[in-house]
């Protein structure tokens, strides 16, 4: 993992659970509005470096897409089938 201050690994876990947690942004889009959000601040780091870091905050949260809806869910909203969110189980 990239080695970033407390502060910026703060930045990035609160971002998940405001700007992907319950929404259906695509994980790109999430990916550039945080590149976007660093530089506004002068932190440069790279794109593939943002992915890498959001991967890991995205996974340590516990939130994953719904392949049906594409809203970011957290896990205990996962259907038994595995890929859905519980809303979407039935359909």
């Amino acid at each position: 993992m990239i080695n970033l201050n407390k502060e910026n690994v703060t930045l990035i876990e609160e971002f998940v659970h405001v700007y992907i947690a319950g929404s259906c942004v695509t994980f790109s889009q999430a990916a550039s509005v945080l590149l976007e959000e660093f530089t506004n601040k002068t932190i440069f780091i790279s794109l593939d470096e943002i992915e890498e870091v959001l991967s890991k905050v995205i996974f340590d949260a516990e939130l994953f897409c719904c392949e049906n809806c594409g809203w970011w869910c957290y896990e205990h909203d996962r259907s038994e089938e595995g890929t859905y969110c519980s809303d979407c189980e039935g359909e």
